[in-house]
C-alpha cells in the first residue's frame, strides 16, 4: 500500500469488498499466506519484537490495521537513512573524507579492536570494548579508522541522555539492535564526562549496554563499567616521542624545512595528541602562507600554536600568569642566584640531554625538576619562576594548595591528578603556592585523618617526580 496504490483496492476485494476494510490486518494475512501460525501473535516473535509490523490498535487485534515501520520500509528501498525514533539520543556520524594518520600504538589498539570482534562473529554477543585513557579525541578517532577499514557506520550515544526510566531504556536498547543490524553499525558510548554518581545514572546504561548485544565501544578515563556483558579493556597508551615526531613531520609536509630543525624541539616539548597536532600545523600553514605577513620566526610562530593549544587543557584548573619579568628585573644573593641559572642551564639543555644523548630511553622518571622557593612574601618566589618561564616561552600557571587540598577522601589526590594530567601537554611551569598548606598537615599517623593527610602528600611528591616540566612549591618558612 505504501508503494503500491492499487493495493488498497485489491485488499478491500480479499475482505468482501468492504468498504471500510481496505487496509491489510493480521487475520486477512493468516487466510492469504500459506503455513500463517498464531505464534506471530508473540511479542517474541522476529515480526513484532523487531517492529518490521506494526499494529494500529482498535478494539479487535487481529482485525486492526497492518502497517510497516518507515525505517523498515527506507531499507526495503535501499534508501540510506537512519531511525528517526533514536534522534537525539543515537547521533550518525559522518564519514571520514580525509585518512587519519594514526601512529603504530593506536593502529595496534585498532587490530586488537578488530580480533576482538572478528573472534566474536557467530556468537549471541560481542564482548563491549571499554577504550581507558585521558584523551577522548584520541579514542574517537581509533574507533572511527576502524570502523572505516571494516566497512562500517559509527553512531555516538552521550549516556548522559539516557532516561532513568528502565523500560524505556530497553526500548531504546532493542531500536539501536534494530539499527546496527540493518545499517552495519557500530556504537561510540561516550562516558569520559558521565557523572556516576547521579542516582540511578549508572543502572541506566548498564540497563542499555545489557539490552542489546551489538558492537560497543565505551570510552572512559580508567572506570569499569559494571555489567553483565563481557567487557574487553584497552588502555590507550601514551604517545611516544618518535610517534609524535612523525606525526608532526606527516601534517607539517614541507614546511618543516622551514623550521631550522626545531620540529624535534617541538615535539619534545609538546604532548599533544594526534588531533590538536593536525590542527596545529594547519593553522601554522594558514598563517604562513602567502598572503600573510611574518612577523616572528616561524619556528616561534608554531611553538606560540602549540602553547595555545596546550594551555586550552589548563586554563580552567590554574591560574595562569603572564610572564614578563627579566633577569634584569631579579635581584638576589649570588648564591640563590646561580642556583636559579642551574635551572635554567638544565630547561636550556634537556632536549640534549634526554633526547640526543638518549637518556629518556632509560626511564621516565627524573626527567623534569622539582624546586622549593622558601622565603618572606615579597622576595622574589613568582617573580623568579616568571623569569624563567619568559625565557624559555613556557607558560606559568599558579595553583593555591590551599584550595587544591580537600576535606573529603580521595579529592585532593583527585584535584591534582587533573592538574598534573593536563600540564603534561605543555610541559608548563607549575607554581604549587602555600605549600605549608599540604605538608603542614605531614606527622606521624595517629588516626585516618594523618594517614590520609600523608597520602596526599606522598601523591604530590610521585606526581612532581614524574611530572617532565618544572615544578616549583613556594613557602614562606
Amino acid at each position: 500500500m505504501e508503494i503500491e496504490p492499487m493495493f488498497q483496492s485489491l485488499v478491500a476485494i480479499a475482505q468482501k469488498n468492504h468498504p471500510h476494510k481496505n487496509y491489510p490486518s493480521l487475520c486477512l494475512a493468516m487466510d492469504a499466506l500459506p503455513g500463517a501460525s498464531w505464534d506471530v501473535l508473540s511479542p517474541q516473535s522476529p515480526l513484532f519484537y523487531w517492529q518490521l509490523l506494526l499494529i494500529e490498535p482498535r478494539n479487535i487485534l487481529t482485525k486492526s490495521p497492518l502497517y510497516i515501520d518507515q525505517r523498515i520500509l527506507c531499507f526495503l528501498l535501499g534508501y540510506d537513512t537512519t531511525d528517526q525514533e533514536l534522534a537525539g539520543n543515537i547521533i550518525p556520524q559522518p564519514p571520514q573524507t580525509n585518512p587519519v594518520f594514526l601512529p603504530p600504538s593506536q593502529l595496534s589498539i585498532g587490530s586488537q579492536l578488530i580480533s576482538i570482534w572478528s573472534g566474536s562473529e557467530g556468537r549471541n554477543s560481542y564482548p563491549v570494548v571499554q577504550l581507558s585513557g585521558s584523551d577522548r579525541t584520541t579514542k574517537y578517532q581509533i574507533a572511527s579508522a576502524t570502523c572505516q577499514d571494516l566497512g562500517l557506520k559509527l553512531h555516538t550515544l552521550d549516556p548522559a541522555a539516557l532516561t532513568t526510566k528502565p523500560q524505556e531504556v530497553y526500548q531504546l536498547a532493542k531500536r539501536w539492535q534494530r539499527e546496527a543490524k540493518l545499517s552495519n553499525s557500530v556504537l561510540f558510548i561516550d562516558c569520559d564526562s558521565y557523572n556516576f554518581s547521579e542516582p540511578g545514572r549508572e543502572y541506566a546504561l548498564s540497563k542499555f549496554i545489557d539490552s542489546n548485544n551489538t558492537r560497543l565501544i565505551l570510552s572512559s578515563n580508567d572506570r569499569k563499567i559494571d555489567c553483565q556483558r563481557t567487557v574487553v579493556n584497552l588502555d590507550i597508551p601514551p604517545l611516544s616521542h618518535q610517534e609524535q615526531y612523525d606525526l608532526w613531520e606527516y601534517h607539517i609536509g614541507s614546511a618543516a624545512a622551514e623550521l631550522n630543525g626545531q620540529l624535534e624541539r617541538i615535539a619534545v616539548q609538546f604532548n599533544l595528541n594526534t588531533a590538536t597536532i593536525q590542527a596545529a600545523c594547519d593553522q601554522f600553514k594558514i598563517q604562513n602562507s602567502k598572503f600573510k605577513i611574518q612577523e616572528s620566526p616561524q619556528s616561534t610562530q608554531l611553538w606560540d600554536i602549540c602553547r595555545h593549544f596546550a594551555r586550552n587543557q589548563l586554563d580552567h584548573l590554574a591560574q595562569p600568569i603572564h610572564a614578563t619579568a627579566t633577569w634584569d628585573d631579579l635581584v638576589l644573593p649570588t648564591p640563590q642566584r646561580l642556583l636559579l641559572g642551574d635551572i635554567a642551564t638544565h630547561l636550556r639543555h634537556k632536549f640534549k640531554v634526554y633526547q640526543q644523548w638518549g637518556f629518556a630511553q632509560k626511564g621516565d622518571r627524573g626527567l623534569g625538576i622539582s624546586a622549593l622557593f622558601y622565603g618572606a612574601s615579597g622576595t622574589g618566589k613568582t617573580m623568579a619562576a616568571e623569569v624563567l618561564a619568559n625565557e624559555f616561552r613556557l607558560d606559568l600557571y599558579r595553583i593555591d594548595l590551599s584550595r587544591v587540598v580537600s576535606k573529603y577522601i580521595g579529592e585532593t589526590e583527585k584535584n591534582l591528578r587533573r592538574i598534573f594530567d593536563a600540564a603534561e601537554t605543555g610541559s608548563a611551569i607549575l607554581l604549587f603556592d602555600e605549600a605549608d598548606a599540604l605538608f603542614g598537615k605531614r606527622t606521624q599517623v595517629q588516626d585516618s585523618h594523618d594517614r590520609h593527610a600523608n597520602i596526599e602528600v606522598s601523591y604530590l611528591l610521585q606526581r612532581m617526580e614524574a611530572y617532565q616540566g618544572l615544578a616549583i612549591l613556594t613557602s614562606n618558612f
